[in-house]
């Protein structure tokens, strides 16, 4: 009896992650009409030299696209002005990841992490051991690929194993 009991105990400490809790929907840009901003990113964009790490979720998902060697193209401008900007994209998926960095203040696109297109954010999703969401408004159809299901499912098995 007392051992069931500390098996529920346990089982509400958890937290629970809901995918708004990482991402939320955002007005899409020229680079696609679906975009999700990456909660809590902006402020780790604000550097003279693009990206300077240390969001948690940013620097994973960045691992994850390079190990999964996603197609990488980076583009940087500067002016007279000491005004840079940065941008790096990985490409997947019909959409991808994108990174935008400088230190300007204002127009578009915002600093921050966005992810374009549904694929793509349940990609990140199912890295980041993240329920997926309910089919989503203007989403075509919820299916993942058998093998990347299985792969996603013995990867969170193992990253709850390891206490992360």
């Amino acid at each position: 009896m007392k051992g069931d009991a500390m098996k529920k105990r346990k089982k509400k400490s958890v937290p629970e992650w809901r995918w708004t809790d990482l991402v939320r929907r955002v007005k899409g840009d020229d680079y696609g009409s679906v975009r999700f901003y990456v909660r809590g990113s902006r402020p780790y964009h604000f550097s003279n030299c693009g990206y300077t790490y240390g969001h948690e979720v940013t620097d994973f998902l960045v691992a994850c696209c390079e190990a999964e060697r996603f197609p990488c193209k980076r583009v940087s401008s500067g002016s007279p002005g000491n005004v840079d900007a940065y941008e790096r994209y990985y490409r997947f998926f019909g959409g991808g990841l994108a990174l935008y960095s400088g230190n300007y203040f204002c127009g578009e696109p915002s600093q921050g992490t966005y992810l374009y297109g549904f694929r793509a954010l349940r990609w990140a999703l199912d890295q980041l051991c993240c329920p997926q969401p309910r089919k989503l408004k203007g989403e075509a159809r919820l299916r993942l690929a058998p093998p990347l299901a299985a792969r996603v499912a013995s990867k969170c098995k193992d990253a709850s194993a390891s206490g992360r």
